[in-house]
C-alpha cells in the first residue's frame, strides 16, 4: 500500500494506492470492460462527455461472480489495518466516531454500496468539488489508460479548515494547495468524504475508462457540512463559477443558471 501524498499527509483525507485491486481480478475487468459499458440504462450523473453503468443484480448478471469479487476486493482493502487507522487520524477531532475506529467500521458496512463503470470521453472536465453529503468514501480504479491524454485527479485543500465554511463548490481563490495524481493502470484512489476533500476530474482527450466506487449512508447529515450542499451547483453552472468568478458574482447563481441551460439548448 502507498500514500504518496506528503504535502497532504496530515490534512488531506485521500490514500493513493498503486496496484489497488489483485491483479487477475483487474485483468478479468479490463477484458470485459466495453462489454459491460454496453449494458443500458447509462448515468451521466449530471457531467458532460460521461456515462456511467451503475452495476447491479439485473444489469451484470452474466458477471455476478465478478461483481462479487470487485465488492469483496473492495472490503479486503477497507479492512486493511492501516486504512483504519487512517480514516480514525482524518476525524480526529471532527467526529465522536474517531474515538473508536470500530463504530467507523461498523457504519460503513451498514452503507449501500455504488459501483460504476465510467467512461469519460474527449473534453470531459469537472470543477473543483466535495461529493454529495451522504458519502462516506469514495474512489475510482484507472484502466486502459494509454488511451488518453489528460484526466488527472486533482486534489485541493482549502484555506480555511472550517468544515462548516466549506462551500460544495468553492471559489479557487477559497483553495490553496494542490496536488495532482497522474492516471495508472490499477491505481486507486480513495478520498474519505468530508467537506474538505475538494478535487476534480482534469481535462480528459481520448476515453478514460475507470471504475468509480462509493459507500453511502442512508444518513444525509453524515458530516457537518454548509448550507450549500443542500442546494448544489450542477457541475456546468460550477465550472462557470471557478472560470469567471467576477461575472458570477455580478450575475448571481440564478441568471447564470438560465444562461447555461440556454447555451446547452443551443448546442454552444
Amino acid at each position: 500500500m502507498q500514500d504518496d501524498l506528503p504535502p497532504f499527509k496530515s490534512r488531506y483525507p485521500a490514500l493513493v494506492v498503486e496496484s489497488f485491486l489483485d491483479q487477475e481480478l483487474y485483468n478479468k475487468l479490463e477484458v470485459h470492460f466495453k462489454e459491460i459499458l454496453s449494458f443500458s440504462p447509462t448515468n451521466s450523473f449530471g457531467q458532460a462527455h460521461r456515462e456511467n453503468v451503475i452495476v447491479t443484480e439485473r444489469n451484470l448478471e452474466n458477471y455476478r461472480g465478478l461483481f462479487d469479487e470487485c465488492v469483496g476486493d473492495l472490503f479486503r482493502f477497507l479492512d486493511d489495518e492501516h486504512f483504519k487507522k487512517y480514516l480514525a487520524r482524518q476525524l480526529a477531532g471532527r467526529d465522536k466516531r474517531a474515538s473508536d475506529s470500530d463504530k467507523i467500521y461498523e457504519e460503513l458496512r451498514t452503507c449501500d454500496v455504488e459501483v460504476a463503470f465510467a467512461v469519460a470521453g474527449s473534453g470531459y472536465e469537472n470543477p473543483f468539488h466535495v461529493d454529495t453529503a451522504k458519502r462516506f468514501i469514495h474512489g475510482l480504479i484507472y484502466f486502459k489508460t494509454h488511451n488518453y491524454t489528460g484526466g488527472e485527479l486533482e486534489l485541493a485543500l482549502p484555506k480555511n479548515q472550517d468544515w462548516s465554511e466549506c462551500d460544495q463548490i468553492p471559489f479557487l481563490s477559497a483553495l490553496d494547495e494542490t496536488h495532482i495524481v497522474a492516471p495508472i493502470d490499477n491505481l486507486g484512489v480513495v478520498v474519505l468524504s468530508t467537506p474538505n476533500s475538494y478535487h476534480r476530474g482534469c481535462k480528459t482527450e481520448g476515453e478514460r475508462l475507470f471504475v468509480y466506487f462509493a459507500y453511502n449512508s442512508s444518513r444525509i447529515g453524515l458530516w457537518r457540512k454548509n448550507a450549500s450542499f443542500a442546494n448544489p451547483l450542477n457541475f456546468t453552472v460550477g465550472r462557470f463559477k471557478q472560470k469567471h468568478p467576477l461575472i458570477f458574482g455580478l450575475l448571481g447563481r440564478r441568471i447564470v443558471e438560465r444562461l447555461t441551460r440556454a447555451a446547452q439548448r443551443s448546442g454552444r
